[in-house]
């Protein structure tokens, strides 16, 4: 779970919301979908934007509303 956890991370940074270790899965899960709908090429190319800080405003956008469940 480390890269889920970076990009949990990530989420805590931009909006204060945390992600617990026992519910990264749900994070995990959202996304393996955006991979699905091409909305990202991969989780390794989105770290690399975290790290980077290289995201668009929409992913980031996404990145954050996925922690609130929207």
């Amino acid at each position: 779970m480390e890269n889920y956890e970076i990009i949990a991370k990530f989420i805590e940074k931009e909006s204060g919301i945390c992600f617990s270790e026992h519910n990264l899965y749900q994070l995990k899960i959202r996304i393996e979908d955006w991979i699905k709908l091409g909305l990202i090429s991969s989780i390794p190319d989105l770290i690399t934007k975290i790290n980077t800080n290289n995201l668009t405003y929409n992913i980031k956008q996404q990145l954050i509303d996925s922690a609130t469940n929207n």
